[in-house]
């Protein structure tokens, strides 16, 4: 539970103080647990992705919403199948978000050894805004996690490109993942959280129960 609850207050903090979207009544951020419905997402030692993910979001949006001057949304319900990160940024857009963050929990086919949370943020550094945005909140999650007892597999926020043919208005490659790039086409910053290595024991034990 105190993981949750540094993690929203690390959301808290950075919404609460970016002035460049108060022309809001309020910071509306934008949930996003990480698969769900008929995709159960990464599966191990009895513990299912999806689950987490929701009980992650969940946690968060009780905190944001109890918090003055900032709305939480969710691009999902709870057992709802939504397959396409474009349908979830469309969702996000339509409910008017500032920000997006997208839960998971990792998982690595070839190592059970891997452990720590990480975090994505956009490549693109022309987008003066999205990307200093991100990268700060990005820091400040992984900071947190790691004041809590959770360390880091990726000590600052990694970014990941595209492929060619997807590119941003500026004429930069679109990043690799959708819920970072379909985001950023309608204007809105976006975060990835990898919150542990649910096939690593240690992980689940210490930071997934």
């Amino acid at each position: 539970n105190i993981v949750l609850w540094i993690l929203g207050l690390a959301i808290i903090l950075i919404a609460s103080n970016t002035v460049v979207y108060g022309a809001n009544p309020d910071v509306v951020v934008a949930l996003d647990p990480g698969h769900g419905g008929n995709d159960p997402g990464a599966v191990a030692g009895g513990l299912q992705e999806s689950i987490l993910t929701w009980k992650i979001t969940s946690r968060v949006e009780q905190i944001l919403n109890n918090t003055p001057g900032i709305k939480a949304v969710l691009t999902k319900a709870e057992n709802e199948t939504v397959d396409l990160r474009e349908e979830r940024a469309k969702r996000a857009k339509a409910n008017g978000a500032d920000l997006l963050v997208s839960f998971h929990i990792n998982s690595n086919d070839s190592s059970s050894s891997l452990s720590g949370s990480e975090v994505y943020i956009t490549h693109n550094t022309k987008q003066k805004r999205y990307y200093e945005y991100s990268n700060i909140l990005g820091n400040d999650i992984l900071s947190n996690l790691r004041g809590v007892g959770v360390k880091s597999f990726a000590f600052k926020p990694k970014t990941r490109v595209g492929a060619d043919w997807d590119k941003y208005p500026d004429g930069t490659v679109a990043d690799y993942y959708g819920i970072i790039s379909w985001p950023m086409h309608m204007d809105i910053p976006a975060v990835l959280v990898e919150h542990a290595f649910i096939n690593n024991p240690y992980d689940r034990e210490h930071y997934l129960n």
